[in-house]
Parts: C-alpha cells; structure tokens; sequence
C-alpha cells in the first residue's frame, strides 16, 4: 500500500513526528495529507514530509498548534507543487511564512489563513504582483484565491488593493 498511497487523512489523530517520517520515507508519492487539529506535530515532521513527498499538492495544517515559520518555510522550499493550502488556526505563524510559500508555490490556486493572527499587510503584498511584474506573476495571482477570515493586521485597504490586481480574496465567514 505504502508507494502506491496518493491521499491520507490523519485529521484529529495522534500522531507524532514519528508517524510524518515514517509516511516520508513509505509514502513518497503521496499528494493530499490533511493533518488537521493534530496537536502534537512540529516543524520537524512537517519538514521530513515535504523533503520527501514532492508531489504534495493539498496540505491541510488547519488548528496544528506547533507549526511555525520553519515549517512552513519548508513548503516554499520543497512544496512547489501544492495547489492548496490550509494553514488555519495556526498562531505560530507570521508574515515569513505567506511569503516563503507566495516565493515558492508557483501552483498555489488557494490558501487558508482564517485566524493566523500575527499576519499583516505584507501577507498579501507577497502575492500582490507590482507593476514591474510579468504577466506570468500578474495571471498566477488571478488564479488565486486567499481567505484571511478573522486576520485583524490586514488592512481593508490593502485588501482591496490585491483584489483590483486580480486576488480573490475572503475576509468573512
């Protein structure tokens, strides 16, 4: 089962880091992992995940408590096939880590970011392409579609900025 396994859902379980290195190393052509409310996971797993199952394309880290910046670096680093990805609920995380993956992710089509509550503007600045963009980055961002539902360091402003260059945006429930 292992090699062949493409989607796994470990949501609310009890894993460790230990169950994310073992699904690195028998799992490697896995493309959906949702890892949802699973508390005890850190950086280091997630990390052995994406070295090694690079043709992740949807990753749920909704509400997992220990996941920071490092983490979610990785993805921008190893994750340039994810098309989704849901990063809610996760505290831990800052404006490093939206712009790592806006850096990295060029498949990125949508991102969950409800209640990351240390984002700011340079959140949606990182996919926001500027003026002196190609028209490749300009339709990248057309095609992407951010929820930032209960972000308070966004600026109304900055939102409607993104969305006139093409962002789709959510800011409600």
């Amino acid at each position: 089962m292992g090699r062949a396994l493409r989607a796994i859902d470990l949501t609310q379980s009890d894993i460790t880091d230990a169950t994310l290195f073992a699904l690195a190393k028998h799992c490697p052509h896995l493309e959906e992992v949702k890892l949802s409310c699973c508390s005890e996971i850190t950086d280091v797993g997630i990390e052995a995940l994406v070295r090694h199952c690079r043709r992740l394309r949807a990753l749920d880290l909704n509400n997992c408590a220990l996941i920071t910046d490092r983490g979610v670096g990785m993805l921008g680093v190893y994750g340039q096939q994810l098309e989704r990805l849901n990063l809610s609920w996760c505290m831990n995380i800052t404006d490093k880590s939206v712009v790592d993956v806006a850096s990295g992710c060029e498949h990125l089509r949508e991102m969950l970011l409800v209640w990351c509550t240390q984002l700011t503007d340079a959140s949606i600045d990182a996919f926001v392409p500027d003026t002196d963009s190609t028209a490749e980055a300009a339709a990248r961002a057309k095609g992407l579609k951010l929820n930032v539902s209960g972000c308070k360091g966004l600026s109304e402003a900055h939102i409607e900025n993104a969305r006139e260059k093409g962002l789709e945006i959510v800011t409600g429930a």
